[in-house]
């Protein structure tokens, strides 16, 4: 009996730290992390007698993971609130990771 009641206790606790992190994707799947020189083409050069590589830069992209964020992070939960909203606000989607 002592154990189902510790169990019946002990259960809300599981489920209300489940909700205290979301998950938060950007919109785009990609991200610019630099560029860099790649050769385009090639041209002679008659002068030279040579052909001369032409080089053009060009971004490259990485894939963005998701961000979790925490309330046991953050000092306040209105910290925590206004973190999500900064990140809705620059084109993230947020959920919580409940039922992810």
């Amino acid at each position: 009996m002592k154990k189902l009641l510790l169990i019946l206790l002990c259960l809300p606790m599981i489920f209300s730290s489940c909700q205290k992190c979301q998950e938060c994707e950007p919109s785009s799947a990609n991200v610019i992390v630099g560029y860099e020189d790649v050769i385009s083409h090639y041209v002679f050069s008659p002068t030279s007698n040579s052909t001369i590589a032409v080089y053009e830069t060009v971004p490259v992209y990485a894939p963005i993971k998701f961000e979790e964020i925490c309330r046991d992070d953050f000092a306040s939960k209105s910290d925590y609130e206004a973190y999500i909203k900064y990140l809705e606000d620059a084109d993230y989607t947020c959920k919580s990771d409940f039922w992810n």
